[in-house]
């Protein structure tokens, strides 16, 4: 985790840590000043009841966006042998906004992702498969166990019906919830994936 007193001073610091992954000077510095706007958190130590007390306030990286953005440097470091790095201005800047989309996209994975095992993926994969657009009808729970069985014959309708819960508000990694597959009125699903 990084911490500083002040967004400038935390990005000083972020293109230093960058730097010491072989970022360019002037990429570190322009990239840490964009990551440091986007990412960093104003914490507030607990306050003390018992009386008159100081505010101490600081910004902070957590460490799992370090990781990414370490991810991201490391990936921007072997772009360079292809002049990803070149600093003329209007250049830099578009490469700046290439890595912070990438950190943004890793990182809407990292928190908003979730782990499916194959039963539950292969039933995700029927769905995506088989209702292509809004306007096919949705598939049934006797639908699904019947393309299933092709490849599991145990298959059952509970074990479907269980599988289509779980996709319905199956948790992230950042302790959320999504859905991958609803079902409608008429109780026909269809993935949202």
């Amino acid at each position: 985790m990084l911490v500083a007193e002040s967004i400038q001073e935390l990005s000083r610091s972020l293109a230093t840590w960058l730097r010491s992954r072989s970022v360019s000077q002037t990429y570190a510095a322009e990239f840490a000043e964009a990551l440091a706007a986007e990412y960093a958190s104003l914490e507030t130590p607990p306050s003390n009841a018992d009386g008159f007390h100081l505010v101490f306030r600081h910004y902070v990286i957590r460490k799992d966006d370090l990781r990414i953005f370490e991810a991201v440097a490391t990936g921007l470091t072997a772009s360079a042998g292809v002049h990803f790095f070149t600093e003329s201005q209007p250049l830099l800047q578009a490469n700046v906004a290439i890595g912070l989309a990438l950190v943004r996209l890793a990182r809407t994975l990292m928190l908003r992702g979730v782990l499916l095992d194959d039963d539950t993926l292969h039933v995700l994969t029927i769905l995506r498969w088989n209702v292509k657009s809004p306007n096919d009808p949705g598939l049934s729970v006797e639908d699904i166990v019947q393309i299933i069985r092709r490849t599991k014959p145990a298959a059952n309708n509970e074990w479907v019906e269980q599988k289509l819960l779980l996709l319905s508000q199956i948790p992230t990694y950042d302790g959320g919830r999504t859905s991958l597959a609803s079902k409608d009125s008429s109780g026909l699903w269809r993935s949202h994936a």
